[in-house]
């Protein structure tokens, strides 16, 4: 008898990440692969096409049998007909692209995509340990900066698939303005502020704009651990970020917030500076709301993902 599987991608600005989920074994991630998803000499939906190949090749090469492909996917995805509908300024020709066609051109199989950070909500919230909360807000924090939103233990969905939009919040920065908080407290967003603190610049309303990263950029993975300028950084923008949650946590009456995404690599001192402008902000009861880093690491989409497929492509 042959043994099933879900074939899952997580697409994101700098790489499509793939696997193969057995139907028996819904948080094993098998044949896990990655490539660049946006190189010099392709475009993101011809990755796609080529990350579908290769974990086709991976499901032959482990006796599997792919019956269905979910996806995680930047940007706002209509879940109904795969298209995304709206995507920033970390996948430039990404909007309008339709997943659905590429999967069925390419594999030949019955499709389900979501945004990314909805199916790492998914997956952490369904595998992580987290069901004893009943309201979640996941928030991914790594080229850009996402978010998703669990009530009732259910994910929720908005008729224009924007639910979870988290990157679109006010939030100030160190500086004292205010900016999307993409800008502000994306993994990129930090390294934009970063390397103009370390070249000198002092900013001016409107001075610390997007831009895409150079090989000249530092990355925060490479700075030390009691780096002077990323502390200054971090206590002004990721507090802007918490301050802004705490007062969604408020109003929603929030059990937990759950942080994934590249950046938490840094550990507590991102989720420090978030927590200290959660409960600077929110009211008494709710100054204690826990911030957790997400348990199922990089796998999360995939296995998020999986759960969409089966659940919905059985």
């Amino acid at each position: 008898m042959p043994s099933f599987c879900t074939i899952t991608l997580d697409i994101g600005g700098t790489k499509i990440a793939y696997g193969l989920i057995p139907d028996a074994q819904p948080t094993t991630v098998l044949s896990a692969g990655r490539i660049p998803s946006q190189p010099a000499n392709s475009t993101a939906q011809q990755q796609v096409r080529v990350a579908l190949r290769e974990a086709a090749a991976a499901a032959h090469a482990a006796g599997l049998v792919p019956t269905r492909v979910g996806l995680a996917a930047p940007g706002v995805v209509d879940t109904a007909t795969g298209i995304v509908t709206y995507a920033g300024a970390t996948m430039p020709g990404w909007q309008g692209t339709n997943l659905f066609d590429l999967v069925s051109e390419e594999a030949g199989l019955p499709s389900i995509a979501t945004n990314d950070v909805r199916a790492f909500g998914l997956g952490e919230y369904t595998y992580g340990g987290h069901t004893d909360y009943s309201r979640v807000l996941f928030i991914s924090l790594g080229t850009g900066l996402g978010g998703a939103v669990i009530d009732d233990h259910t994910l929720i969905s908005s008729p224009r698939a924007t639910a979870g939009e988290f990157s679109e919040l006010v939030v100030s920065d160190a500086f004292g303005y205010a900016q999307r908080a993409e800008f502000v407290a994306s993994g990129t967003g930090l390294t934009i502020y970063y390397n103009d603190i370390e070249e000198g610049h002092v900013p001016a309303i409107g001075e610390v704009a997007w831009r895409e990263l150079t090989a000249n950029d530092i990355r925060l993975e490479d700075i030390a651990e009691d780096d002077a300028h990323f502390a200054t950084i971090a206590k002004g923008n990721l507090t802007g970020l918490g301050r802004a949650l705490g007062a969604i946590v408020t109003a929603f009456d929030v059990d937990a917030i759950i942080i994934g995404g590249g950046l938490v690599g840094l550990g507590e001192r991102v989720l420090a500076p978030i927590r200290a402008g959660l409960s600077s902000s929110a009211l008494e009861p709710n100054k204690s709301t826990p911030v957790i880093r997400a348990r199922l690491g990089d796998n999360s989409p995939l296995i998020g993902a999986g759960v969409l497929a089966t659940t919905h492509l059985s």
